[in-house]
C-alpha cells in the first residue's frame, strides 16, 4: 500500500508540474500515516496532512522526522469537518487532495458538501481540488453484479489484509469487513478484524456536490499517470477549481 502511495504521489506531482505548480503547498485531507503526503514532500512540495486519528498523525510525524522532511511535511490532528478552523495558520493551499475515499463518503452527503466547502475556505482563486484514486459507485456496482461477494487480498508491508466487501445498491453504501494478519516469514498470524461503511458516489454525483460547495470540474481522468479521459470502469480521478461568478 505504501508503494501505491508513492506511485500516486509521483503521478500527482508530475500532473501539477505540467500545469506550472512546481513548489506549491498541498493539503492532504485524511492523510493516514502519510503514505501520499511524505512522497509528495520528497517531490519538493510543502505538504500539510490532517487526520482524525492521533495514532496515524503520530506515525506520519515520526516518519517525516526520520526522513528529514519535518519542515516540508507537517501533520495536524484534525476532524475534516472542522478543518477551516484547524488550518487557519496554514492557508491558503495551492492544492487540496483527497485520496481513495479517505474522508468523502464516511459521513452523510450534507457533511461531505460541508467538507468540500471548508476546503474552499482554505483555498485561493487558482487552487486545484484533486479527488484521486477514489472508489466509483458505478464500478463497485458493476463488480458486485458480475463478480459477486469476492474477497480481496491487500498487501500492507508487514501486514496482509483480507477484505470482504458487500455493496448495497439501495443506499449506495459499501460495507467492508477487514481481517488483519501479521507476516511471520512464510506464514500469516491473525491480528484482528474491523468493519467499516462508506457511501459511494458516481462521478456526476461528485461533480454536483462539488459544485454545491463552490468547486467546478476542470477534468476527469482515467489516472493521473496517463491523463486519459475518465472511464466508468475504474477509480474516479477528478480535478476542480473554484467556480467563478
Amino acid at each position: 500500500m505504501r508503494r501505491r502511495g508513492e506511485w500516486l504521489a509521483v503521478s500527482v506531482a508530475n500532473y501539477l508540474r505540467r500545469r506550472g505548480i512546481e513548489r506549491g503547498r498541498i493539503l492532504d485531507v485524511g492523510c493516514g500515516t502519510g503514505r501520499v503526503a511524505i512522497p509528495l514532500a520528497m517531490q519538493g512540495f510543502d505538504v500539510v496532512g490532517i487526520d482524525i486519528s492521533p495514532r496515524y498523525i503520530e506515525i506520519a510525524t515520526k516518519r517525516a522526522r526520520e526522513l528529514g522532511l519535518e519542515t516540508h511535511a507537517r501533520f495536524v490532528l484534525c476532524d475534516a469537518r472542522e478543518m477551516a478552523k484547524c488550518l487557519q495558520n496554514y492557508k491558503p493551499f495551492d492544492v487540496v487532495l483527497f485520496v481513495w475515499s479517505t474522508v468523502i463518503g464516511y459521513y452523510d452527503r450534507e457533511d461531505d458538501v460541508e467538507i468540500l466547502r471548508q476546503a474552499l475556505e482554505l483555498s485561493h482563486g487558482e487552487t486545484l481540488l484533486i479527488i484521486a484514486d477514489t472508489a466509483s459507485k458505478d464500478f463497485i456496482s458493476f463488480l458486485s453484479n458480475f463478480v459477486g461477494n469476492a474477497k480481496w487480498f491487500v498487501d500492507y508491508d508487514d501486514y496482509a489484509v483480507v477484505e470482504s466487501p458487500l455493496f448495497n445498491p439501495v443506499t449506495g453504501e459499501l460495507i467492508t469487513k477487514q481481517v488483519f494478519y501479521a507476516k511471520k516469514g512464510r506464514n500469516l498470524e491473525y491480528v484482528g478484524e474491523a468493519n467499516f461503511k462508506i457511501k459511494l458516489y458516481s462521478l456526476d454525483e461528485l461533480v454536483s456536490m462539488a459544485r454545491e460547495a463552490g468547486w467546478c470540474l476542470v477534468e476527469a481522468l482515467k489516472s493521473f499517470a496517463s491523463e486519459e479521459p475518465y472511464v466508468t470502469l475504474g477509480a474516479i480521478n477528478a480535478v476542480f477549481k473554484p467556480c467563478r461568478g
